[in-house]
């Protein structure tokens, strides 16, 4: 029922962008769309050689299930490592994120129509949940209240990666397609996704 994927993807230019140094609190900042990635939504390029200390993970969609009407999501993420990138066009990451999320799910979601049976399903196939646990919701017994919690991701490698674009990098060494700004000592890198929903690296040097 879920599935870790890498993609690439974009986002529209803001009016007036600002460095993004100033708009760091602390990590729990960059945990949802409300974070660093709504407040600098350009992947306008930079200057990427460094090494980067991974500070956090913004998520900037989120969607239902598939096949699951009605359904709510909560997605809760953090990271941790370092990702390199050299003046010669090689680099190194060394990246775990972690996974949570909090689903309400009506239970003819499930394979037995049963909020037992979508814990199951939900812990099922390679991609399944670590650990899930469903209970029938307080306000509606026909929908279950679960919580997911996925084994760490983690994306190891050391390689090449080419500049597509001036503001898009490819590199399967690194595991990592996508857009990515640099704003001040702060950095934002596309390369992940879970389900239906996508997120950003953010990290410093």
């Amino acid at each position: 029922m879920a599935t870790l994927l890498a993609i690439g993807c974009g986002g529209s230019p803001p009016a007036g962008s600002s460095d993004a140094g100033s708009l760091l609190t602390d990590a729990g900042a960059f945990q949802t769309a409300q974070g660093y990635c709504s407040s600098s939504p350009t992947l306008s390029g930079g200057n990427l050689v460094g090494t980067w200390t991974i500070v956090g993970a913004c998520a900037i969609s989120t969607g239902a299930p598939e096949n699951c009407t009605n359904a709510t999501v909560s997605l809760s993420l953090t990271a941790q490592g370092t990702v390199t990138f050299d003046a010669d066009q090689t680099g190194a990451i060394d990246v775990t994120v972690a996974i949570s999320e909090d689903s309400g799910l009506a239970a003819n979601c499930s394979s037995g129509g049963s909020c037992a049976s979508l814990q199951s399903d939900l812990t099922a196939g390679t991609n399944g949940a670590a650990s899930a646990t469903c209970s029938t919701s307080t306000t509606d017994a026909t929908r279950c209240t679960c919580e997911e919690t996925y084994a760490p991701y983690v994306l190891q490698g050391a390689g090449s990666y080419t500049l597509v674009r001036s503001n898009y990098l490819s590199s399967s060494a690194l595991s990592l397609q996508g857009g990515f700004l640099v704003a001040g000592n702060t950095l934002r890198l596309d390369g992940l996704g879970f389900e239906t929903t996508e997120f950003d690296l953010i990290g410093q040097r």
